[in-house]
């Protein structure tokens, strides 16, 4: 139980970070196990290998094994599994 709480304590600090930041996105690597991202707007794709975000100005693209989103609230998303890569996608200039 104090494993979720944890979680949602994380996801809820991170917002925080993203509203500081003027709404900017921001990424949080912790490990390479734990990724939060804040300034997601929608999941488009959801693998155990891969996810893609999409973001305001590109797409967000996480790749590894047994990838999985424990939340999802409010742009904040929690990916949490074997990272192996993170990469962007038609991102503006």
């Amino acid at each position: 139980m104090k494993d979720r709480e944890k979680g949602a304590s994380d996801i809820f600090g991170a917002v925080r970070k993203a509203d500081i930041c003027g709404g900017r996105d921001v990424l949080t690597l912790r490990g390479r196990c734990e990724l939060t991202v804040c300034g997601c707007r929608r999941i488009l794709l959801y693998s155990e290998e891969r996810i893609k975000l999409l973001m305001h100005e590109y797409i967000l693209v996480i790749s590894g094994r047994e990838l999985f989103c424990p939340s999802f609230k409010a742009g904040a998303v929690r990916v949490d599994g074997v990272i192996e890569g993170v990469s962007l996608e038609g991102a503006e200039k």
